[in-house]
């Protein structure tokens, strides 16, 4: 046992052996998904560690499960500097700088390390750490907005892994990012296919956490299609066991936001604000920002409008380092004002968010954008207007079904996602309303 042998090992005044053992434990609380223990005992370890890297890694991966970004790239980053290139543990560091750096928006550090894990030699038994550590900075790429660092990133590490062709972990990272992308390029079929696989293979490689990880977006990515509560209260569950604080937000939120589609607002209301308060104490904006805007919409559905736009422009706030993500909250902050009768300003709103379609690819939102630009604009009289953005929405929508291969799916994706629904229901009135017209 690690701890008795280190406890002996402090006993006998040996504390260089004693911090080896005390660093062996928390990678085995790490393991056991302790991350309060692994953090605890890396603490102790790194106070008479001779060589702390190896403690670092443990240390940087345990805070960053647990949404702790910044004292998660100090260690990863002391970590890498400290390691040998090239090895296992180095790249293992590198992946943590690459998710904390990501969240933390740390654009040089992202730089710098993502060239060293371009150019650097791994060993034999570490080809398949670097394909995952390349992975997590084309995550942080894709996180970003940046095409060109995605596709440097994911080139490079496609092509090393068809030497660790054994390894599941890799496979699940490439199936992840794969499926990331497809997302973005508005291919959900590819997505839910290429993340399902992503799921065995973080399964087959004893990965539970991001096993986890992948089924909250999965049922996110499902939401609409069919009835995804018990995919998504099974990944909450799991969560909490593990002490993922992250995944578990993420999974309330996504659960509120099912909740919410099928009408049971309380409930939808109490887990979306459970939600945005661990979000808080993580202090994670961007999961703080998602569960706001799923917030609002439930408010406003009850018939608090004051309630949803303080939410609402809490979360376009939040948003302002991620313009992509801010359209979407600006759309749903221009819908808030709108039901609430403030039609100049919900206009300006979804103008704004509309402008920026052209320059941001979104994985999820692009109807909502369209659709609340329609409705501010047929709310302020130019009803004409109003259809032509419909028109466009519902042209984009048919093209993203288009590459669905269920014929289920593809139907539930135009006709139970709230807002795709809603703007085929607006286009055939609009329709309907111009033959009338013209009759």
């Amino acid at each position: 046992d690690a701890l008795v042998l280190a406890a002996h090992f402090e006993a006998g005044g040996a504390p260089d052996r004693a911090a080896a053992w005390l660093g062996r434990a928390a990678e085995q609380a790490l393991e056991g998904n302790d991350l309060q223990a692994a953090i605890a005992l890396g603490q102790r370890a790194l106070e008479a560690a001779a060589d702390p890297g190896p403690i670092r890694v443990t240390l940087a991966d345990a805070h960053r499960w647990r949404g702790e970004y910044a004292p998660a790239l100090e260690h990863a980053t002391a970590a890498a500097d400290a390691l040998e290139p090239g090895g296992r543990p180095w790249f293992r560091a590198l992946g943590v700088i690459f998710a904390a750096a990501g969240r933390l928006r740390d654009g040089e550090a992202l730089a710098r390390w993502r060239r060293r894990a371009m150019t650097a030699d791994a060993r034999d038994d570490a080809v398949g750490a670097q394909v995952v550590a390349l992975c997590r900075a084309a995550a942080a790429g894709l996180g970003a907005d940046d095409r060109g660092a995605f596709d440097e990133a994911m080139g490079r590490a496609e092509a090393l892994a068809a030497r660790a062709p054994t390894e599941p972990l890799p496979r699940a990272w490439i199936a992840t990012l794969r499926a990331s992308a497809a997302l973005r390029a508005g291919d959900l079929g590819a997505f839910v296919e290429g993340t399902t696989e992503a799921v065995r293979a973080y399964e087959q490689a004893g990965d539970a956490r991001d096993a986890c990880n992948q089924r909250v977006r999965l049922g996110n990515a499902l939401t609409g299609l069919g009835d995804v509560e018990a995919v998504l209260r099974e990944a909450l569950f799991t969560a909490r066991r593990m002490g993922l604080q992250v995944i578990e937000g993420y999974a309330l939120q996504k659960l509120g936001q099912a909740l919410l589609r099928r009408g049971a607002l309380d409930e939808a209301r109490e887990t979306e604000e459970r939600a945005v308060g661990l979000a808080r104490a993580l202090e994670d904006p961007l999961h703080e920002a998602g569960s706001l805007l799923y917030l609002a919409e439930t408010l406003q559905r009850a018939g608090d409008d004051e309630g949803a736009t303080r939410a609402a422009e809490r979360a376009v706030a939040l948003l302002t380092p991620v313009p992509g993500f801010r359209a979407v909250a600006r759309a749903v902050l221009a819908r808030v004002l709108r039901a609430g009768g403030s039609t100049a300003r919900a206009l300006e709103e979804a103008e704004r968010a509309h402008a920026a379609l052209s320059s941001h690819a979104l994985e999820e939102g692009e109807a909502l954008i369209r659709l609340a630009f329609a409705e501010a604009l047929d709310a302020a009289g130019r009803g004409a207007e109003a259809t032509r953005v419909l028109e466009e929405a519902a042209a984009a929508l048919e093209a993203r079904a288009a590459k669905i291969r269920d014929d289920g799916w593809r139907d539930a994706f135009l006709r139970r996602v709230p807002s795709h629904a809603r703007v085929l229901e607006k286009l055939a009135a609009a329709r309907e309303s111009r033959e009338v017209r013209d009759v």
